[in-house]
This record gives C-alpha cells, sequence and structure tokens, in this order.
C-alpha cells in the first residue's frame, strides 16, 4: 500500500492489495485477525495483526475496517506483552494504530501501557527486545535485536512525519471522552499474563455481563456468554429478547450465550430462536447461530436440512470466499461437536450429496477436511454418487490452509482403498508430494493406503521404485530414513505377494 502512495503502479500490486483487504476485512465485527485463513482469534490483538490491519484501511480510506482494527488494538493493551514466536511486531505495530483513534485514546492506552516502554529503554538511549513473560512462546526467534525503531514509532507520533504516524489524514473519526472510555473498558479483565488467571469475568455481575452481550467488542460478547452460561442461572428470556432485537451487536452476543445457556436450560425455545435468527440476511450473525446450534448439540437436530440447504446454495456475490461455507461445515460435520458428524441417520441423502459436493470445493482446506466424517458414516452404495467430488477433492487441492489442506486428500485415498477402488492407487502416488510442508505424515499414511490393496498394487511399482530413488536423493533424505525403509519394505512386500485382489472403478460407479 506504501509502494503505491509513493506512485509504484503495477497491476500486481493493486490486486494484491484487494485480495488482501477483501481476506483481512472479513474479521470486521468478528475478532482479531489469526494466523491463517482460520476462525476469527477471541482476544483484541494477535501479536499486531489487527494494529496493523488499522494502519492499512486507514491508507485505504475503508473507515469501518479502520475504525474496528483501531478501536481493537486500543483495547489490547492488556494482551502487548504475548506473541507468537515472541510480541516484537506486538509493539512494532501499537501505537501506530492506536494513534488512529485519536490524541486522547492515545493517552488513555499509554497509561496503561507506557511503563513497558520506560522499562524498555536503556541507560544508552537505545530499546532491547523485552520478550515475552512466556518464555515458551519466544524459540529465540528476536532475542538479540535491537528495537530502537520499533519503540521510536511510537515516540514519534506527534511528528506526523511518515504515513506509518500520521502524515496523511486519517479517515478514523476521533473517539470522545465517552467512547475511549467504552475501549478502554472492554480491555479491562479481558487477559493476564498468568494463565491461572487468563479471563478475568468471574467477579462481574450478572447485569454486566448481559451488557457485555450488546459490545462492539466480540471479545467482550464472548467472555460475557461463557461466564454467563457458567453460572446456570435463569438468563434464557433475556437472552431470547436480546436475540430477537434490532441491535446487530446484541444479537451476536445473545446468539453466542444462547448456544452456550441452550445446552442446560429449555433447549426447544432456544432453538425455535436461532433458526429464526438463522433466516436473517446478516452472515456474521448466521455464522454465530450455526455454532450456537452445534453447541446446543441433539436437540438442535431439526436445524440440520437449514444448515445443510444453505452450505448446498452459497451465496458467492456477498461471501465470494464462501466463508459461511467453512463455518457450516464445522458445525455440522466435525466428528467432534458437528451435528451429523458421528451419524448421518435420518437425513435427507439428496440435500446431503449437494452440501457435500459444494462443501468440498471450499477454498479452506480445515473445512473440506470435515467433511471426511461422512466418508467414514456411509456404505459403499451409499457413496457411489459421492465419488466424483471425493476424487476432484483429491485432485484438486484447496488453496487455502497448507496445514490442514493434505486431510480430506488423505481420506479420501483411504475410502477408495477401503473399497478397493482401483483410481485410488495412482492419486496415493500424486499426492505424497515429497516437496512440500508436512511430507513425511503424508508419504507414511499413503504407503499404509497402498499396501491395503495387497498385489493388486503391482501396476504402480515403477512409481514407487522411482519414490524410493527420490527419497534418498531428497535434501532431507536424512529425515526422511524413515519413510524410505517404509517403501523399500513395501516394493518387497506388493512384489512378493501373491493374493487376489478385485479391483471397482470410479466409472463403475
Amino acid at each position: 500500500m506504501l509502494s503505491r502512495e509513493a506512485g509504484v503502479k503495477d497491476p500486481a500490486i493493486d490486486q494484491a492489495i484487494s485480495k488482501s483487504a477483501r481476506f483481512l476485512r472479513w474479521y470486521v465485527d468478528k475478532g482479531a485477525i489469526p494466523y491463517g485463513d482460520h476462525a476469527p482469534w477471541p482476544g483484541h490483538e494477535d501479536n499486531g495483526k489487527c494494529s496493523m490491519a488499522a494502519v492499512l484501511f486507514d491508507l485505504l480510506e475503508d473507515r469501518e475496517a479502520a475504525e474496528f482494527f483501531a478501536k481493537m488494538s486500543t483495547a489490547g493493551y492488556d494482551e502487548r506483552e504475548r506473541g507468537h514466536t515472541g510480541n516484537f511486531f506486538n509493539i512494532l505495530w501499537a501505537m501506530p494504530a492506536v494513534s488512529r483513534c485519536g490524541a486522547l485514546a492515545t493517552a488513555a492506552y499509554w497509561s496503561e501501557q507506557g511503563w513497558y516502554y520506560d522499562l524498555a529503554r536503556q541507560p544508552d538511549g537505545s530499546f532491547r527486545y523485552q520478550g515475552s513473560p512466556a518464555g515458551e512462546e519466544e524459540h529465540g526467534s528476536y532475542k538479540n535485536w535491537d528495537n530502537t525503531g520499533t519503540y521510536l514509532l511510537a515516540y514519534a507520533l506527534p511528528l506526523r512525519s511518515l504515513y506509518l504516524t500520521g502524515k496523511k489524514r486519517c479517515c478514523v473519526p476521533v473517539l470522545g471522552k465517552a467512547e475511549v472510555e467504552e475501549v478502554i473498558s472492554a480491555g479491562r479483565g479481558y487477559f493476564s499474563t498468568k494463565e491461572k488467571d487468563r479471563f478475568r469475568y468471574k467477579a462481574r455481575a450478572e447485569s454486566v455481563l448481559i451488557e457485555g452481550l450488546s459490545s462492539w467488542s466480540p471479545a467482550v460478547r464472548k467472555r460475557s456468554a461463557v461466564e454467563l452460561a457458567s453460572r446456570r442461572g435463569n438468563v434464557q428470556s433475556t437472552l431470547l429478547k436480546l436475540l430477537a432485537s434490532n441491535d446487530r451487536y446484541s444479537r451476536y452476543g445473545a446468539a453466542e450465550a444462547v448456544g452456550h445457556v441452550g445446552q442446560n436450560g429449555d433447549s426447544a425455545d432456544c432453538v425455535a430462536a436461532l433458526l429464526e435468527a438463522f433466516e436473517s440476511e446478516d452472515l456474521t450473525l448466521r455464522i454465530i447461530v450455526a455454532e450456537a446450534l452445534a453447541r446446543i448439540g441433539q436437540p438442535a437436530q431439526s436445524a440440520v436440512p437449514a444448515m445443510l440447504e444453505r452450505l448446498a446454495s452459497p451465496d458467492r456475490e456477498q461471501d465470494p470466499r464462501g466463508m459461511e461455507q467453512r463455518f457450516l461445515c464445522f458445525s455440522l460435520f466435525n466428528r467432534r461437536g458437528g451435528l451429523i458428524g458421528r451419524s448421518l441417520d435420518g437425513v435427507d441423502r439428496e440435500l446431503l450429496l449437494r452440501a457435500i459436493c459444494v462443501g468440498l470445493q471450499n477454498e479452506d482446506g480445515r473445512a473440506r477436511g470435515s467433511l471426511g466424517t461422512v466418508y467414514a458414516n456411509l456404505n459403499y452404495d451409499e457413496i457411489k454418487p459421492f465419488l466424483p467430488a471425493i476424487h476432484q477433492a483429491i485432485v484438486e487441492p484447496a488453496p487455502s490452509g497448507i496445514m490442514f489442506a493434505s486431510g480430506i486428500r488423505l481420506s479420501g485415498v483411504e475410502l477408495l482403498a477401503k473399497h478397493r477402488i482401483r483410481e485410488g492407487m495412482p492419486l496415493c502416488i500424486q499426492i505424497m508430494e515429497i516437496n512440500k510442508w508436512g511430507k513425511k505424515d503424508r508419504i507414511k499414511r499413503c504407503l499404509k493406503t497402498l499396501e491395503s490393496y495387497g498385489s493388486a498394487a503391482k501396476s504402480i511399482l515403477p512409481e514407487l521404485r522411482q519414490l524410493e530413488k527420490d527419497l534418498q536423493a531428497h535434501s532431507e533424505a536424512r529425515m526422511l530414513t524413515p519413510v524410505t525403509q517404509q517403501v523399500t519394505a513395501l516394493i518387497q512386500k506388493i512384489d512378493n505377494g501373491t493374493d487376489s485382489v478385485e479391483l471397482r472403478s470410479i466409472t463403475d460407479a
């Protein structure tokens, strides 16, 4: 974005900004930006990513997104000391983001966090990296860094000499006194560096918790909902009124709370109210409702048809990346917590087929992976109509979520092997991808799957022998030695096999 401001013109830059902004903007009103293409983080900040987004969206003059992330940054004062592999980025981006909320907000934040800056200063005026108080997060990534420039970004704010420090007029409306108090209050009692005292909402009165459900802050709404449910008080009627209100924050918080309270109270009324809310035009509300229904569990089984229908008919215009789709996948199909993750009894097969075929094309590898429970819950005759979609999900990996993208592909080849489907064997070789992340476990599972074909796998012995050579010549050959030995043993076993295995084909189905 700064390069474009400096006059660099290139379509690739415009595309990168557009795609990044679309991705990051989705987290507005939902929570902090996580690592990767995942669910929102439940805090106000996650190692500086919300702060970075506040600066980005200010430069893009996207007022709504810039204001949300700037407020999240300001409320995140108690979360700055922590960070994945250390807190370097959390400190780097903090003050440039907070300053977007105006002078009163900056002063209020500084009164909470200024001590940290004072203690970081060295006798010669420089600033050293302080690190996280939870040492296991560090991994030694930044311990020898000189952080003087990082801290000077904060102290240079009054100069407004850089785009990062406010040279360009900010699009975020300056927060007044009452708004500043509200934002600072959102950060109170949320986070502590002491794990045993991490979430400190237990001292809050019930009325305060109910009020918290209507907060602008997703973190306050979520923590208030969890604490309310833990008390098992008689708050269900109050929650259902909030869920039916016209205030979107109240509806978000109430839906979250109903999902927790519905496990203990009158689940029928809770499910009915949530199903009504599920018809809303508000995508964020629908996602929260789907998660709430899944949390209620068995009493919410009546919601399955509506959720499958929504999954099978995504709104590409409003939700081009299928974000609602992925949360529906989790809420329906996760083995733990999904409404039909353990059993498909009574589920309309035609509707299920439409939903699965769409879900297996979702951009997120983790969402696709949740659909693997369907493979385990259907027999061969039931699975036959799904085979083309299953095959496609193996051949075409999800473009997002590299840590989880292999899951549904491995489940797919294991399913093909279970039903002795011929096409599964070459696919096992294809998806090993020995030069990509997570290769070791992926290769081991594929080899085990190939082994289940017995002597029928003789047709791919040339590919296995080539794989053996490629692993021996691999740059990580030493680490992969156990896998190479497994390949060698499998080649010998298949070569010596005499069993007769009758194979099917996808085209037969």
